[in-house]
C-alpha cells in the first residue's frame, strides 16, 4: 500500500483491461484527474490501484472517469 496522511487509496477491477495498451490508457485517464497522486495497473490481475487526495477527488469520480473512457470498473473491497 502506498498511502500517506494526505492521501487515500482505492483499487478498481477493470475486467476489460486486456493488454498493456489498455493499461496505459487507464493510467492516462486516471492520471489526468486533478487530485490523483499515483496510479499502478496490472493487466494480469485486471486491477488498477490509485492513490489520491480525498479533499480534491472522490473514488466515485475516478470510477466515472474510467467508465467514460470505455472501461467498466468496480471498486475492490478488501
Amino acid at each position: 500500500m502506498f498511502t500517506s496522511k494526505l492521501s487515500s487509496e482505492v483499487t478498481f477491477s477493470v475486467t476489460d483491461m486486456m493488454c498493456e495498451g489498455c493499461a496505459e490508457k487507464v493510467q492516462a485517464i486516471l492520471s489526468a484527474v486533478e487530485g490523483v497522486q499515483k496510479v499502478k495497473s496490472s493487466v494480469w490481475r485486471k486491477r488498477v490501484r490509485v492513490q489520491f487526495d480525498p479533499d480534491r477527488v472522490e473514488s466515485g469520480r475516478l470510477r466515472a472517469e474510467l467508465e467514460a473512457g470505455g472501461f467498466a470498473a468496480g471498486e475492490v473491497t478488501k
